[in-house]
């Protein structure tokens, strides 16, 4: 299986393993497809895309990076946290959200939320692009009273 598209993040970024793959695995597939035959559902219909933009929502942490906030995606296994700003999957409408929420959040002094003293106030983002007007909803996930 050869990789097509690459992404910076990748890894440590575990969001999409299967990134920039241009099929699927013969293995993986011949057992999908017996799997169908088995209980009678129709055989898998494979469907590929462009592979970017198409994330049309996301719920991302937000911590501390060294000495900014940083809102992505935790390594696989650990609460470290990998910053995605420019994520290439991520509908476009996000990446602008994205890039307009971390300078407000520095700027009024929102702090993350910090794992190892329990304390900060933002714990995540969640956003949701509307398909048919490009709006996003933001959610902010807090930890307070």
């Amino acid at each position: 299986m050869s990789h097509a598209l690459s992404c910076s993040y990748a890894p440590p970024c575990p969001g999409c393993p299967r990134f920039g793959d241009d099929a699927l695995d013969a293995v993986a597939l011949e057992r999908l497809s017996d799997f169908s035959k088995q209980h009678g559902v129709p055989e898998i219909e494979v469907v590929t895309g462009e592979g970017f933009g198409y994330r049309h929502r996301v719920r991302l942490s937000v911590r501390r990076v060294g000495e900014t906030t940083g809102i992505g995606i935790f390594e696989e296994g650990s609460h470290r946290l990998v910053s995605i700003p420019e994520c290439p999957v991520h509908h476009p409408a996000i990446e602008r959200v994205l890039g307009r929420l971390l300078p407000l959040l520095e700027q009024h002094g929102v702090e993350p939320y910090d794992e190892a003293a329990h304390r900060g106030v933002l714990r995540a983002v969640q956003l949701a692009v509307e398909r048919t007007t490009n709006r996003v909803q933001l959610v902010f996930v807090v930890r307070d009273r």
